[in-house]
């Protein structure tokens, strides 16, 4: 998925492939005329302030090299929620294996219980019924 970079320079009026100080005048240009606090209580005003800060990062972004496409973040978001599920998955097995540890064994001695017996102690209280 590549990024339609000519809506950007639109967004900011500004010629398809000017330079960044032609494209930092002219955000500074509008987010003067379009900034929240001249324009108390229109939404629209608002909504185009964000949209021109968009464009202007991301404009500035692909001029500078550091990103060429969004596909590049997409990719990361994709890999970061891997390893979020990843390490999700390990956390499970440790917790698993902890609750099969949990088991203990307690023997008592000859007569306590007034016949040799062999308990079994669950410590958890919602220990999962296929290790009872």
């Amino acid at each position: 998925m590549t990024v339609n970079y000519e809506v950007y320079y639109e967004q900011l009026q500004v010629a398809f492939g000017s330079d960044e100080d032609t494209i930092k005048r002219a955000y500074k240009k509008l987010a003067l005329k379009f900034h929240p606090d001249k324009n108390q209580g229109n939404e629209e005003a608002s909504k185009r302030f964000l949209e021109i800060g968009e464009a202007y990062e991301k404009l500035m972004k692909m001029l500078r090299g550091e990103q060429s496409c969004d596909e590049e973040e997409e990719f990361d978001e994709k890999e970061a929620e891997l390893e979020r599920l990843r390490r999700e998955l390990l956390r499970e097995r440790k917790r698993e294996q902890r609750r099969k540890d949990q088991v203990i064994i307690v023997c008592s001695p000859a007569g306590s219980l007034g016949t040799s017996a062999v308990l079994v102690y669950l410590k958890i209280a919602n220990f999962p019924p296929q290790y009872a």
